[in-house]
């Protein structure tokens, strides 16, 4: 397998002594792959503290897997229980784990909202031509929201 992991990734692994989890991580995904019928794909760009990939599932379900760089603590125990006890409210759900070798098999949610870019600021009234900023002529104030694609509100599961 032709791996290429972020450097961010392989810095932190390297800083904290995980050169051989760096070394074997083809091996493991090979591993996971075959463990959980998954086909992963290639790693996100802007991981920091794991290696991070597209995956899907046997059946096409695209999903998300999550190798964390072992460190000492339980870090990645305890990612995988507050997953657990989530059950997919308010975060990706968690379709698979070992904690023990540090991976998270998730669900893919949507498009990333820094792909969209910056959402744009416009106010109650404002017909969206760049004329709107919040305050209202003579000074009152008018209260502004969010949208585009990468708002805040509009934030949606992929399923």
């Amino acid at each position: 397998m032709n791996l290429r992991v972020p450097d961010v990734v392989a810095n932190a692994a390297a800083a904290c002594g995980a050169g051989g989890w760096l070394r074997d991580l083809p091996g493991l995904i090979a591993e996971l792959e075959a463990e959980w019928s998954v086909s992963v794909g290639r790693p996100f760009p802007h991981s920091s503290e794991a290696f991070v990939a597209e995956a899907s599932l046997a059946d096409g379900t695209p999903a998300v897997l999550k190798l964390l760089i072992p460190q000492d603590g339980a870090a990645g125990r305890h990612e995988i229980t507050m997953l657990r006890l989530a059950g997919g409210r308010g975060c990706a759900g968690l379709l698979r784990d070992d904690a023990a070798r540090g991976a998270l098999l998730l669900e893919r949610l949507g498009p990333s909202p820094l792909r969209a870019g910056p959402p744009t600021r416009r106010t109650a009234g404002d017909t969206g031509d760049g004329g709107g900023h919040g305050v209202a002529a003579g000074g009152g104030f008018r209260p502004a929201y969010w949208s585009g694609p990468s708002a805040p509100a509009r934030r949606f599961r992929h399923r």
